[in-house]
């Protein structure tokens, strides 16, 4: 009879050796019939991470932050992040952390900061940027750093009246024309709105023209 026909070797063969009989075991497995799994991890420290049973053999699977064989050595997590304009990345635990210059914001500092969005200018005053630093443009009538403070504008100074004179009209500018024009703002020219046909001579007058005309024509226009 054949001495391995009444052998058990489980997770093995069998081999005879003569008349003894031996049970050559699977990888991962030990025992005289081959029915214990080796435990790999045992006597294996993975310091920062978890064993992982592979057969006979193992291996570490780390924690995040860690490398190595033995899972015994710290990622550095700025090795491989960009801060851009010229920030300074720190580990902040297992992360990237950045240290932005001024004037610059975002996880990688890639955004740049627009100090007028933080920065109010009052009655309708409009935040510019000089040298950049936010400043306040202000509307007529508020001034300050802030447009904030009432100014006492006389209303004549951006208003344009053509050639003509302006008058503070008890806070409203009021244009005074001369001979010739008309308009709230003198912006008509008298003769060009009215000409005088057949090459009629035109002749500004107070509010209004007259015709000196060419003979034989006749008449106002």
């Amino acid at each position: 009879m054949y001495p391995c026909s009444k052998a058990t070797c489980n997770f093995g063969r069998c081999k005879a050796e003569r008349s003894v009989v031996i049970c050559l075991c699977n990888q991962g497995y030990t025992g005289r019939n081959c029915l214990t799994p080796i435990d790999a991890c045992a006597s294996v420290s993975c310091n920062y991470g978890r064993c992982v049973n592979e057969g006979a053999s193992y291996r570490c699977q780390c924690d995040p932050g860690y490398e190595g064989s033995a899972c015994d050595r710290q990622v550095d997590p700025c090795a491989s992040f960009t801060c851009y304009n010229g920030g300074r990345c720190h580990p902040d635990g297992h992360r990237p952390l950045c240290q932005c210059n001024p004037g610059y914001e975002g996880s990688a500092c890639d955004r740049p900061i627009d100090p007028c969005t933080s920065f109010t200018c009052y009655n309708g005053g409009r935040c510019r940027l000089h040298e950049q630093q936010p400043t306040c443009e202000c509307t007529l009538g508020y001034r300050g750093s802030d447009c904030y403070e009432i100014e006492v504008v006389d209303p004549c100074l951006r208003f344009d009246c053509y050639g003509g004179s302006c008058m503070n009209d008890r806070g409203a500018a009021r244009c005074i024309c001369p001979t010739g024009r008309s308009g709230s703002r003198c912006q008509d020219d008298i003769c060009a709105m009215y000409p005088c046909a057949n090459n009629g001579q035109c002749v500004p007058e107070s509010g209004t023209r007259r015709c000196i005309c060419q003979a034989p024509y006749h008449g106002d226009d």
